[in-house]
């Protein structure tokens, strides 16, 4: 991450993605910067446009981040079966 500051990313991304709409890598390093921050939803959102962008990115790139989010943020949801 740059400098591992991960907020100084998201505009570079931002830009990024703009510039070349069609380029996994602009999502795929917005998606990480959204994760480190623990911004999951948006996370996921931006790793659901890198897959688009790069389907062979799935099972080695985005599913790994995908499965740890889904854990956290099944841990911060209540369990609303009583």
């Amino acid at each position: 991450m740059h400098n591992n500051k991960p907020g100084e990313v998201i505009p570079l991304a931002e830009k990024y993605i703009k510039q070349e709409p069609l380029n996994p890598y602009g999502p795929w390093y917005l998606a990480i910067a959204e994760y480190e921050l623990g911004n999951y939803q948006d996370a996921l959102h931006w790793f659901d446009k890198a897959q688009e962008l790069a389907p062979t990115w799935e099972d080695d790139y985005i599913k790994p981040y995908r499965t740890v989010i889904e854990k956290k943020l099944s841990k911060s949801t209540p369990n609303r079966e009583k």
